[in-house]
């Protein structure tokens, strides 16, 4: 058995599967495409971060308007209502309303959790051009 092992070549065994960068285009398609609920009004800060497909926090939200709950679309907009991306929120309009502005320990105190309300993965960009499925 050893001398069969030994004549085999080394060669790489397997299929190598190349690591995508960013949101999948079908993702992003999705978000794109669901109905938006409500809008997210931010402050300058948020806005360049949300620019720069930044996850978003409570902290640079000045205004929500809509109802919706959590893992419904939203609009993002900055603070004249131009909509700059859209996304699926963590958190509803009700919940948003009592963090809106807040730092995350406020957060945990408040509503007894934290965390993002859209993150990286659920943004995209209004200026997102995605490309057509290749069938």
């Amino acid at each position: 058995m050893e001398q069969f092992l030994s004549d085999v070549p080394e060669v790489p065994f397997g299929t190598m599967f190349a690591k995508k960068i960013g949101i999948p285009r079908e993702r992003k398609r999705w978000i794109k495409s669901l109905h938006r609920r409500g809008t997210l009004l931010l402050d300058g800060g948020a806005i360049e971060a949300v620019s720069q497909r930044k996850t978003l926090f409570a902290a640079g939200i000045l205004n929500i308007r809509g109802n919706f709950t959590g893992m419904e679309a939203v609009n993002i907009a900055d603070k004249s209502g131009k909509v700059v991306a859209c996304g699926l929120v963590n958190f509803s309009n009700e919940e948003l309303d009592k963090i809106k502005g807040q730092q995350s320990d406020e957060i945990m105190r408040v509503l007894g959790q934290s965390g993002a309300v859209v993150e990286r993965y659920n943004l995209v960009l209004d200026t997102d051009e995605i490309p057509p499925e290749v069938h």
